[in-house]
């Protein structure tokens, strides 16, 4: 097996803006009026490999976002093992609770399929 082989992708989500972490993959919003740009997050994922995380700039990243009001966001990358960070990386939610999908698609650096995961988190209302 290659040394950038991909056996498997987690995702987390990191740099909550406007929310709080209340359980697995459970968030919740903080008030509205505390939040004047809106709630957002970021990203950051780990290609793992037989020796552990894949550390090379060199793979093809796709990221998908679903989720309510029809958020349909996509962002890339070529880090293996990264974050998709800042201001014009991060995942704009508008303040609206529900259900947010998170496809990656990490293809390795010397070809072969993409390894994907997908992880859902729920964000509920502040006060529920």
């Amino acid at each position: 097996m290659s040394e950038t082989a991909i056996r498997s992708v987690e995702i987390e989500p990191v740099g909550l803006f406007c929310m709080d972490e209340v359980g697995a993959d459970l968030y919740q919003l903080e008030p509205e009026n505390n939040c004047s740009r809106g709630a957002n997050f970021e990203l950051e994922w780990d290609a793992r490999g037989e020796n552990g995380d894949v550390d090379s700039d060199e793979c093809a990243v796709v990221i998908d976002v679903t989720g309510p009001n029809g958020l349909d966001e996509r962002r890339r990358s070529g880090d293996c093992t990264g974050g998709a960070r800042g201001y014009d990386n991060a995942i704009y939610i508008k303040h609206v609770a529900g259900a947010y999908t998170i496809n990656i698609s990490v293809t390795p650096p010397d070809g072969g399929a993409p390894v994907t995961a997908t992880k859902t988190i729920n964000i509920i209302p502040f006060g529920s």
